[in-house]
């Protein structure tokens, strides 16, 4: 009788497309813990990782196919929610993270979910409401991750003194080494921002040699301090990530292009002077997932270059107090201010090369 009914027991469905392509070998500095794992969850989470390390964007499409998969085998769970949210931040699908933070909050309405919640929000300029669940995760806790996001929120309205008192307060915490290099990247970063000595980038690579985010900020000092060598070095170790590109190209005397897939707003700006028009197409998308300052900025930079009125949006951009030098930069030359192209220009780490020769070509003119 039992071969009887496993005969008539139909065949389980076979795997879904997403399961079928997770199961196939993919080189990366994690593979091996990668294929050690078995859960799709697990697996979508150590492709971030790997994405975080190395600036190359693929690894986050590779991990939104293993979010598809866990969703086929699992539905939307709180884990799968959380995971696909994280997801979509990477790849700055900004709105729709802020979508599925919201259904993950319904599932599950802890620390995590409401952190990447207040992550989607961020990025989309809406600061209050991202202050507002920041404000409460900080009476629970001092995690640096959570230190951080406050830190990047005070920088986001101009207060970058406040910022550097965040990631100080970070950096002697306990952490795993890459979250401990990301704090000292980006308090090394701010540092060379406002013309100090930067000396956290170096500490974070002493912690984490191949990390992309601290090689594409030393390599960009390099490159503003002269140090070509040393500054090629570091931005083709930081991998295939767009301002690291873009740096590189400008001093080899090459074309960054081939793929603005994850970083459309900065293909737009390097493209605004170039090729207004595909810098339009690519603004629409940007808009379309996020509305903050630099990208409100950006768009009337693009506007601007295309003959359209821009003064309006560009003030209305500066409302949020943003310091960011290419904001700032853009800002200037649209609304005729030489004060805030100075700004943009002290001490001029934050811009590209071809941006700092803009800004002082303007200072020159009567």
């Amino acid at each position: 009788m039992l071969w009887l009914l496993l005969a008539c027991t139909p065949p389980p469905p076979p795997p879904s497309l997403e399961c079928r392509i997770l199961t196939a070998p993919a080189p990366g500095p994690l593979a091996e813990r990668r294929a050690k794992a078995t859960e799709a969850v697990e697996i979508a989470g150590i492709f971030m990782e790997e994405g975080r390390l190395t600036g190359d964007g693929g690894y986050y499409e590779l991990a939104a196919n293993a979010v598809a998969c866990a969703k086929s085998r699992e539905g939307e769970t709180a884990a799968v929610l959380l995971a696909e949210a994280q997801g979509l931040l990477q790849l700055h699908r900004f709105a729709q993270a802020e979508r599925v933070g919201l259904l993950l909050r319904k599932e599950q309405d802890n620390e995590a979910a409401k952190l990447v919640l207040a992550d989607a929000l961020f990025e989309q300029g809406k600061l209050d409401q991202a202050a507002e669940i920041y404000d409460e995760l900080l009476r629970r806790t001092r995690a640096p991750a959570l230190l951080g996001r406050v830190a990047w929120l005070r920088q986001a309205m101009g207060d970058w003194d406040g910022a550097v008192e965040l990631w100080e307060m970070a950096k002697p915490l306990p952490m795993k080494p890459e979250e401990a290099a990301w704090v000292l990247a980006q308090l090394g970063w701010l540092r060379a921002l406002q013309g100090q000595p930067a000396p956290e980038l170096d500490h974070a690579l002493a912690l984490l040699p191949d990390y992309s985010e601290a090689l594409l900020f030393r390599g960009r000092l390099r490159a503003f301090q002269g140090d070509n060598e040393g500054a090629i070095a570091d931005l083709r170790r930081a991998g295939p990530r767009w301002d690291a590109r873009r740096a590189l190209a400008e001093i080899e005397g090459t074309d960054p292009l081939p793929d603005c897939r994850l970083d459309r707003r900065g293909c737009a700006l390097y493209l605004a002077d170039r090729d207004p028009e595909a810098a339009r197409k690519l603004m629409e998308e940007e808009l379309a997932a996020r509305r903050d300052a630099a990208t409100l900025a950006y768009a009337a930079y693009v506007d601007f270059r295309l003959g359209k009125a821009a003064k309006g949006p560009m003030t209305q951009a500066l409302v949020s107090g943003n310091r960011d030098p290419q904001v700032l930069l853009v800002a200037g030359l649209v609304l005729e201010d030489r004060a805030l192209v100075q700004a943009a220009l002290t001490p001029g780490v934050g811009l590209f090369a071809e941006e700092r020769e803009r800004g002082k070509a303007f200072l020159e003119e009567p």
